[in-house]
């Protein structure tokens, strides 16, 4: 009688921490691409987790990942430094951030890893907008320090690929930005499609701000977010809404693998 597999060994599976060391390798150096999903852990309001930005990258990732036969790196759950105008900033509880260049390094390294391993493609997808800087450059320092030619790493931020025709589509209402959507209509839509136990309904809160500077002020003003965390509206979210950006998110990215690694 054949022995039982492990779990996570029966060669289904797309998560790399769940194959065996040959398994992986057998993956990688057959030119699977991997995807490294980023987030971090930073407040989302009274009503979502703070696991929202690593969860919806991660997710996006896995779906990516099981529709064109690609890999998915364990995630990095810790992202750079929230902001203010952004994130609501380091003033909360519970927000746990790296420095920029922490994130970086520690970016770099993981990529030159996988380049050790054979991969050879590669797409970084975010989920934390402070992330976006500080990977370019995690990038560039692994392929400098690489040498090789042979390597292709993309870099996204899954928000990326809602046009703005889209967004007024399928938003309702004023769309306030990506920045100030921190916890509102579209995050919490894309919980709920995704995670919807983790969805506090009864705190789902309106919050709308008097004032956005167009510049940062350091240290941060204790009055200049809501303390809420909400940066505006988060009660038009829907399932549905959340499904219909998760779609438009997919046809992005379908668009990015036949273009970038056919």
């Amino acid at each position: 009688m054949e022995p039982e597999r492990p779990a996570g060994d029966d060669g289904t599976s797309i998560l790399m921490e769940e194959m065996t060391f040959e398994r992986y390798l057998e993956r990688i150096r057959g030119g699977a691409v991997v995807i490294l999903p980023c987030g971090a852990i930073e407040q989302h309001g009274p009503h979502l987790p703070m696991k929202a930005d690593a969860f919806i990258a991660t997710a996006i990732a896995e779906r990516t990942a099981r529709a064109h036969d690609a890999l998915v790196a364990p995630s990095f759950n810790y992202g750079c430094k929230s902001q203010a105008l952004s994130g609501g900033g380091q003033v909360f509880g519970g927000t746990t951030s790296l420095d920029s260049d922490t994130f970086t390094r520690v970016l770099r390294d993981v990529l030159r890893e996988l380049m050790r391993h054979g991969a050879t493609r590669m797409l970084v997808l975010n989920g934390h907008g402070e992330n976006q800087f500080p990977t370019y450059e995690g990038v560039d320092l692994a392929l400098r320090d690489a040498g090789r030619d042979d390597v292709k790493i993309l870099v996204a931020g899954w928000w990326q690929f809602v046009s703005e025709e889209r967004i007024r589509e399928i938003y309702p209402g004023e769309f306030p930005g990506w920045d100030l959507e921190h916890a509102a209509t579209t995050e919490t839509s894309l919980m709920l499609a995704l995670d919807p136990a983790s969805v506090r309904h009864a705190h789902v809160l309106d919050e709308r701000m008097d004032h956005v500077p167009p510049y940062a002020v350091f240290p941060q003003p204790p009055d200049l977010v809501p303390r809420s965390g909400v940066m505006s509206r988060a009660t038009p979210a829907s399932r549905e809404l959340g499904e219909a950006l998760l779609d438009t998110v997919r046809r992005g990215l379908d668009d990015l693998f036949r273009r970038e690694f056919p």
